[in-house]
């Protein structure tokens, strides 16, 4: 069995020596499960990590990718969520 999942998080804690940033992300991930007489012996989780990356600041795309792919580096700036004080 297989779920699309579509996720909404704020990154408000430390992630992988990343500090939190406090910006809002929207993620799609795709969890695979293996049932075996109506129990889940097994799942993994398929998400695309150097996307979150990017939404987080941490990457950013080439020049000579920035115009290869116009559309993702509009929709990738991800907003911050309420007023942080900053």
């Amino acid at each position: 069995m297989w779920v699309l999942e579509k996720c909404t998080m704020t990154h408000t804690v430390e992630y992988r020596g990343i500090a939190p940033t406090g910006k809002k992300l929207t993620e799609t991930l795709v969890e695979i499960f293996r049932i075996v007489d109506g129990n889940v012996v097994e799942s993994w989780c398929v998400e695309d990590e150097l996307d979150f990356l990017r939404k987080l600041g941490v990457i950013e795309y080439t020049e000579k990718a920035k115009k290869l792919f116009p559309e993702d580096v509009s929709y990738s700036k991800p907003e911050k969520e309420g007023n942080s004080g900053n």
